[in-house]
């Protein structure tokens, strides 16, 4: 067993003394050349960077903007570059509780209206604004928020049959004790607590509802006027009514709508839907060519609805091509102006969406300077590659991330040596 084990070692000694010096030799070698030795010329790996991938740009316009939910968004102001803007909403209202004492033993004192602006706000806040409030006559259905949602289809009978109750004169005060409040006439008051004591049913306790839904009072429509103010966003808006007895008084809320819409098994009768916020637009000249056109310069606007379409004439020669892609990158280019008093938005959304108009990928950019947007294009590129479908299946766009009402507008430029550019650096 020893001499074995002496025989072996002999063999592992000769070995290692063959082995090192070659390992010494091709460790003296240029490390920037590993390979060259075994490898031509013609056969080594180089990575190169490509931007000859035409895109085309068009600003559009999306009518179905709309704020968030529970949102309510009021006002109007002037932006130098896209023109002039205005936002209102519609709401139905509802019963906070289901009892309340409405007998002749109360009588009415006064109905309010009430809403609290926020801190959020795009224009001169300290301007004063129109804010008029007007009843609705025609019931706000569901078809109208799937029309509107959906389409971008405004509900303009429900809007022209209102009929207008007051236009108040309002400076936002950004004060959750101040606020929006509005007391109605006394002779509208009156009639409108009769049509409301009239859907109560009495028993031998307890006024009550059969619904929280008040449909003798369809609901309101508030909003302003064009004018150099701003767009403010309100929170709560609610009705009060004000009663009292011999022996008490009683305040009796009626309520927004408690639910957002989704599009989804919604009826009539079972569900509550949130207020429909209403944009309206005069958009400058230079935005009104620009829609729908290839001018050289685009917009993006969360308020304004305006966002950028992108189509790539010649994306699809990367698919049969044999080189590895190791990045790509979508450069926007943007026109340095007024940056200070009309900051860009911080981020932008690239969305693309696939012939069923499903929404497949959503990207935000990655970086951003004063010149230009980037976004990671690579995963799109991968994708593209692994299906037999072509770019002109998809639909790009960009805009303010989630399609928000946010004010922050940025011009791109695509004029002259600027331009819209995929850059994509590869293998071969």
């Amino acid at each position: 067993m020893h001499s074995l084990f002496v025989k072996q070692s002999s063999l592992i000694i000769k070995g290692l003394i063959i082995i090192i010096p070659f390992f010494y030799s091709s460790c003296s070698d240029d490390k920037n050349t590993i390979g060259t030795d075994v490898l031509e010329e013609n056969m080594l790996l180089t990575v190169h960077t490509d931007s000859s991938t035409q895109c085309v740009a068009q600003t559009a316009y999306d009518s179905t903007i709309r704020s968030k939910r529970f949102a309510y968004m009021v006002g109007a102001y002037n932006d130098p570059i896209t023109g002039s803007h205005k936002a209102g909403f519609i709401n139905r209202f509802y019963f906070d509780s289901i009892h309340y004492e409405l007998s002749d033993e109360y009588t009415l004192d006064s109905i309010s209206f009430v809403m609290y602006d926020t801190s959020y706000y795009y224009g001169n806040e300290s301007a004063a604004q129109t804010i008029h409030i007007a009843e609705l006559q025609e019931d706000l259905k569901l078809s109208d928020y799937t029309n509107y949602n959906e389409q971008g289809i405004l509900p303009s009978s429900i809007i022209e049959s209102c009929t207008e109750i007051s236009t108040q004169t309002y400076t936002p005060q950004f004060s959750k004790e101040k606020g929006f409040k509005y007391t109605f006439s006394q002779e509208y008051a009156e009639e409108l607590y009769t049509r409301i004591q009239s859907i109560y049913q009495k028993d031998t306790i307890k006024s009550y509802v059969d619904s929280l839904l008040v449909g003798v009072f369809k609901g309101l429509y508030v909003y302003g006027d064009y004018a150099d103010a701003a767009i403010i966003r309100y929170a709560s808006p609610q009705i009060h009514i004000y009663t009292h007895s011999d022996t008490a008084q009683q305040t009796i809320s009626l309520l927004p709508s408690p639910t957002s819409y989704t599009g989804d098994d919604m009826t009539e009768e079972s569900v509550y839907i949130e207020s429909l916020n209403i944009f309206q637009h005069n958009f400058s000249n230079e935005v009104e060519q620009s829609i729908g056109s290839e001018s050289g310069l685009h917009y993006i606007q969360g308020h304004a609805g305006l966002k950028l379409e992108l189509s790539f004439d010649n994306l699809d020669t990367w698919k049969d091509s044999s080189v590895v892609i190791n990045s790509a990158q979508l450069h926007l280019p943007i026109q340095n102006i007024d940056n200070d008093e009309y900051p860009y938005p911080p981020i932008l959304n690239l969305r693309v969406y696939n012939e069923a108009q499903e929404l497949v990928l959503a990207t935000l950019s990655v970086d951003f300077d004063s010149s230009e947007y980037v976004f990671n294009f690579h995963s799109f590129m991968t994708d593209l590659r692994n299906t037999t479908k072509t770019s002109s299946s998809y639909y790009f766009e960009i805009v303010v991330p989630d399609n928000n009402i946010i004010g922050n507008r940025v011009v791109i430029d695509e004029k002259d040596e600027n331009q819209i550019k995929l850059v994509i650096t590869y293998t071969k």
